[in-house]
C-alpha cells in the first residue's frame, strides 16, 4: 500500500508515527521500513529530535512552511498542481509539525538532522522482520543494533539483552551475531540468546547448528538442538549440555543418557553442583522428563530409578552415591 509513497508522503506518514496517530497498518509499514535499510532509523531519529525540540514562537502559515519544504528538497511545489481537494480540513498534529519543521528550524538544519548517520537500534519487547527475511523477537530488556550494510549478503548484528532468533537460511553467507567479544555464527536455525555485558551468558537452541566463539579465551563450540551453553562472564569458559526442550520452562528430555550427561545438564541449567560418588555412576542410563520441576523432586526421581542415595552438600549442591 505504502511502497510508492513520495518523499512529502513518506515525511508526513513518519510524523503521524512518532506522535502515535498512525494506524495499526501505517505502524507495521513503518516498523518493516526502519529495519529494511540501515539509513532509516537515522532518518526517523532526525525527524523525532525535531519534533522534541521546543516551539519558540507559534507558526499558523502552513501552506508557507509546505512551499519551503518543498523548494530545499528540489520537488515541484504542490501550487503548481491543479487543487483536488473541494475543502480544507482542520490539520491535525502530524499535519502541523511537518509544515512548521521547516519554517521553525531551518530547511538546513532539518536535513541535516535526517541524515545523520547513526545505527539503527531496535529495542523490545519488539516482534520483528530483518531485510534477509529472519525473524526476531526482542524480549523486554531486548536490544538489536544490525550492521550500517545490514542485507542478504551481509548479515550481522550487535546484540544484548534477550531475544529469541529464527534465522532465515542462507548457506552461503551466515547470520553474525556480536554479543562484545563472543561471536554466534548461523546459517539458517532458532535459537535464545540472553546475554548482558559483564554478567552471565546464555544460549539455547531450538532447532538446526550454531557457532560460538569467544574470541577473549579462544574458546568456540558448535551447539545443535536441545544444546544449552552457559558461562558466567566473557572471560569464563563454557558450560555446555544437552537435552534441554525448553529452556524457559526448564524442559529436560532423556531417554537412555547416562547419568554423567544428565548430571551436566541439571548442573548447567539449575545451576547447582552435582557429584558422582565414583566412575561406576556415569554411564546408568536414565530414561525421564522433567518441566518446571524443583531441584529437589528431579533429585528424588533420579535416585528412586536408579537405586543410589543423594544427600545434600550444601545450599546449591547434591552428592549422589550408592547405598
Amino acid at each position: 500500500m505504502f511502497d510508492s509513497l513520495q518523499g512529502d508522503e513518506l515525511y508526513a506518514l513518519l510524523c503521524k508515527y512518532l506522535l502515535d496517530e498512525s494506524t495499526e497498518e501505517e505502524r507495521a509499514w513503518v516498523n518493516a521500513w526502519r529495519v529494511a535499510d540501515a539509513n532509516n532509523e537515522s532518518i526517523l531519529t532526525g525527524i523525532q529530535k525535531v519534533i522534541n525540540t521546543p516551539l519558540a514562537t507559534p507558526v499558523t502559515n502552513t501552506e508557507a512552511a509546505w512551499e519551503q519544504l518543498y523548494t530545499a528538497i528540489g520537488r515541484p511545489s504542490y501550487n503548481e498542481a491543479p487543487l483536488t481537494v473541494a475543502h480544507k480540513k482542520p490539520l491535525r498534529a502530524w499535519m502541523r509539525i511537518a509544515a512548521i519543521l521547516v519554517v521553525i528550524l531551518g530547511t538546513t538544519l532539518v536535513w541535516r538532522l535526517l541524515q545523520q548517520d547513526e545505527p539503527t537500534v531496535l529495542s523490545g519487547p519488539l516482534h520483528t522482520n530483518l531485510a534477509d527475511g529472519t525473524v526476531i523477537d526482542l524480549g523486554e530488556n531486548g536490544h538489536l543494533t544490525p550492521v550500517k550494510s545490514f542485507n542478504k549478503k551481509h548479515r550481522a548484528v550487535h546484540f544484548r539483552g534477550h531475544g529469541v532468533f529464527d534465522i532465515a537460511q542462507n548457506d552461503q553467507y551466515p547470520f553474525v551475531i556480536h554479543l562484545d567479544s563472543i561471536e554466534v555464527k548461523v546459517l539458517g536455525t532458532r535459537f535464545t540468546i540472553d546475554y548482558h555485558p559483564d554478567s552471565a551468558i546464555m544460549i539455547h537452541v531450538d532447532a538446526g547448528k550454531v557457532l560460538v566463539i569467544n574470541h577473549n579465551t579462544d574458546d568456540s563450540i558448535v551447539l545443535t538442538q536441545g544444546m544449552i551453553l552457559r558461562a558466567e562472564n566473557e572471560l569464563d569458559k563454557f558450560d555446555v549440555a544437552g537435552n534441554v526442550v525448553d529452556v524457559d520452562k526448564k524442559k529436560l528430555t532423556f531417554k537412555d543418557i547416562p547419568l554423567s550427561s544428565v548430571a551436566q545438564t541439571i548442573r548447567t541449567v539449575y545451576k547447582v553442583d552435582i557429584q558422582l560418588q565414583d566412575s561406576s555412576l556415569f554411564k546408568i542410563p536414565i530414561s525421564a522428563t522433567f518441566e518446571n520441576e524443583s531441584m529437589d523432586n528431579i533429585i528424588a526421581s533420579i535416585t528412586f530409578m536408579t537405586n543410589l542415595v543423594a544427600e545434600k552438600n550444601g545450599q546449591l549442591g547434591y552428592r549422589i552415591y550408592r547405598k
